[in-house]
């Protein structure tokens, strides 16, 4: 071997001995993250290999460096970042330096757009506009939670509350339908509350297209609000089925599972069809005798919904309450459907001559829920069962 192939090999290898040393970034996690977020410190995963007696420093503003450790096999560097309050959303370089050499690697921050009001309405409006105008059949919901009826109104379609802001979005979740009934039905504050939020309906533009719903995936569930107490259960769903709005039931409402308080039980799987399951609630068997009862109720509130288009699409008409007791109507063309919500322990008799306007003298009524079920009844007095909520239907 001559002195120039010599040469050669040696600088060959003394390129390779220093590439391998270079340190390499295979993986960064989490791969982003966001401004603006309560805790501020993030400790990132960052995977590959020759992170010997590695430092990590960034020129980029908002983000300081804490602390950074590397994996006893050098093939993952840990690295503690704080995100100052005046972070703004963009791409940081962060470098990784070792006495073999560097690598750099971009990380992103990004703003937080949660729920609807969190995001650029301009943007929010066109977006909708252009997907209603290509699917105008499709429906479109925002979450926005707030409390209020004016506040939730100003972002539905055709508000005349926020002028300076046009929306193009149909439908909003009614967030103080959901505060209404957990003061009704699990707080025991009274009747009046469902009553005077359905007051508030001159706010909307359109009231019938409410995403109205009675838990979620954010808050604790039905079931697990009323400590088990399906009387009180069945009383909401009937109001949620039956008022106006569009209802959501969130999964596992239908066998009224609690959960517990924390997002970890509030969105656990439903008992069957995966590995390990010891019951599969997809199918009566799996299903507990109070779960098989509770489940054919809620299944027939929904079919009584789909049967009678009033409960769709019909007219909301309600009256002040009266000890405890909750009368309200829906009507479309000459179908009309009555529901009377006894928030009373005990049974209570009512005389419907104050409805007279929809029910006068000599009208009938099917009662179509409850332990009279199928009954027919003149629309004079009616007796309802204590923590009831009963749907009649107008016979004329």
């Amino acid at each position: 071997m001559n002195i120039r192939t010599g040469l050669l090999l040696v600088s060959l290898w003394s390129l390779a001995s220093a590439a391998a040393g270079q340190p390499r970034v295979a993986r960064v996690d989490p791969p982003f993250w966001w401004t603006g977020m309560r805790q501020d410190t993030l400790e990132l995963l960052i995977t590959g290999n020759a992170f010997a007696r590695a430092l990590v420093s960034t020129p980029g503003e908002g983000i300081r460096i804490l602390a950074t450790e590397a994996a006893a096999e050098n093939s993952a560097l840990f690295v503690t970042l704080c995100i100052l309050p005046d972070a703004q959303p963009g791409s940081r370089r962060l470098s990784i330096t070792t006495p073999e050499g560097k690598a750099d690697f971009q990380y992103v921050l990004r703003a937080r757009e949660d729920t609807y009001p969190y995001c650029d309405q301009e943007y929010l409006n066109a977006w909708c506009a252009a997907i209603l105008q290509e699917y105008p059949r499709l429906n479109i919901v925002g979450e926005v939670w707030m409390n209020e009826a004016p506040s939730i109104a100003s972002f539905q379609r055709g508000n005349r509350l926020a002028p300076r802001r046009e929306s193009a979005l149909p439908t909003v979740t009614d967030f103080p339908l959901y505060e209404a009934l957990k003061k009704t039905f699990v707080r025991k504050e009274g009747i009046h509350a469902l009553a005077d939020c359905f007051s508030m309906d001159f706010c909307y533009p359109a009231p019938e297209s409410l995403l109205t719903f009675a838990d979620n995936h954010d808050a604790p569930r039905l079931a697990f609000m009323t400590g088990g107490d399906l009387r009180r259960c069945a009383m909401v769903l009937t109001v949620l089925l039956t008022a106006r709005g569009i209802p959501q039931l969130y999964y596992r409402t239908e066998i009224a599972l609690q959960g517990g308080s924390d997002h970890g039980t509030l969105r656990a799987d439903m008992p069957g069809g995966f590995p390990g399951d010891t019951r599969n609630v997809f199918r009566e068997e799996g299903r507990t005798p109070q779960e098989r009862d509770w489940f054919r109720s809620v299944r027939d509130l929904l079919h009584l919904r789909l049967e009678l288009p009033a409960l769709q699409y019909g007219k909301f008409v309600h009256f002040t309450p009266a000890d405890e007791i909750y009368v309200y109507f829906r009507i479309l063309d000459s179908s009309t459907v009555m529901v009377a919500v006894n928030n009373n322990d005990a049974e209570k008799k009512i005389s419907c001559s104050r409805f007279q306007e929809i029910l006068p003298a000599g009208t009938t009524l099917r009662q179509l829920t409850g332990t009279g079920r199928g009954d027919t009844l003149a629309a004079d007095h009616l007796t309802l069962e204590g923590l009831s909520t009963t749907v009649y239907e107008v016979v004329r």
